[in-house]
């Protein structure tokens, strides 16, 4: 048995080993909480090369005013997160 027809199914939120909230749908498909909050405020899907990025590093603090969409890049030395260390260009 798979999904809400499991025993254990408990609604669908689970957290990664990363600490991200991933959504899991009784129809197999899976997502990330803080990606679809965001697809939500903007009224469309997220582009490949678009993060979402917690701004205080809290990785299940999905408010919307702690979301904001970073770009992938290679071009490192733009911005710097000084929680995750991760360099993007902010959108």
């Amino acid at each position: 048995m798979r999904g809400s027809n499991h025993p254990s199914w408990k609604g669908g939120k689970y957290r990664t080993k990363e600490g991200y909230i991933r959504i899991h749908h009784s129809n197999g498909k899976r997502e990330f909480e803080h990606r679809k909050i965001m697809e939500n405020h903007l009224g469309r899907s997220l582009n490949s090369n678009e993060i979402v990025h917690h701004k205080n590093g809290i990785k299940d603090d999905n408010r919307i005013d702690n979301l904001e969409i970073v770009l992938r890049t290679t071009h490192h030395g733009c911005t710097t997160c000084p929680r995750c260390r991760y360099d993007f260009k902010i959108k």
